[in-house]
């Protein structure tokens, strides 16, 4: 969809950044973990340069593929203070700077910058289990507690958010049973969502 919305409208910026995002998010995850899907990233992210050379998405962007596609969180985070200069107030720009915080060890700077992309965004459930799985790394389960129960409030949770709160408690109690009580209750509801949640039941029985 985005390739034929970029065909439609070559000049479409924010396709070719949410492009690069897209091929990038495929390289982390590990569905397509190649070269060639990295450099389909590159291309989008030329794309957009050239047209937009100074654009904050742009700079975004950037700092996405170099944290996904290299851990290279040096030039990531220069990318990010060049992308702040045009937009103060991107939540994710935040968002990133602290998992490169939280990667490199810094973990009080990580929760800052997280409580801040929450201020910018605080209906954003991805940026909610971000911080309160960073609290729980850290175990301040008493705050991890806090952004957890601000996301379940969320029309739009997501199954992350209804699992962290029982990957809450395995690590401060080492209880196993609500994590799977939750599992239970998801696939339930949505048989469908059983591939999604593979990692949440891998980990659950490997704890056990």
């Amino acid at each position: 969809l985005l390739n034929q919305a970029i065909t439609r409208d070559p000049a479409f910026l924010l396709a070719y950044c949410q492009l690069a995002r897209a091929h990038d998010g495929i390289y982390w995850t590990g569905l397509d973990h190649t070269p060639g899907r990295l450099a389909l990233a590159k291309s989008a992210i030329n794309s957009a340069s050239r047209r937009s050379p100074e654009s904050g998405e742009v700079h975004l962007a950037s700092a996405l593929h170099f944290y996904y596609g290299y851990l290279d969180y040096g030039r990531a985070r220069n990318e990010l203070n060049i992308a702040l200069r045009t937009m103060p107030n991107n939540a994710r720009i935040f968002e990133l700077n602290g998992y490169i915080d939280r990667r490199q060890g810094h973990w009080d700077d990580a929760e800052h910058k997280l409580e801040r992309a929450i201020e910018l965004d605080p209906r954003n459930d991805d940026i909610l289990f971000g911080a309160g799985f960073t609290y729980l790394c850290s175990r301040d389960y008493e705050h991890a507690r806090e952004i957890s129960d601000r996301g379940l409030a969320l029309p739009t949770k997501s199954n992350y958010a209804r699992l962290l709160p029982a990957w809450i408690d395995f690590h401060e109690r080492g209880d196993c049973r609500p994590w799977h009580d939750v599992l239970e209750k998801i696939l339930a509801e949505n048989p469908a969502s059983a591939r999604d949640l593979t990692r949440g039941r891998f980990f659950v029985s490997l704890y056990e």
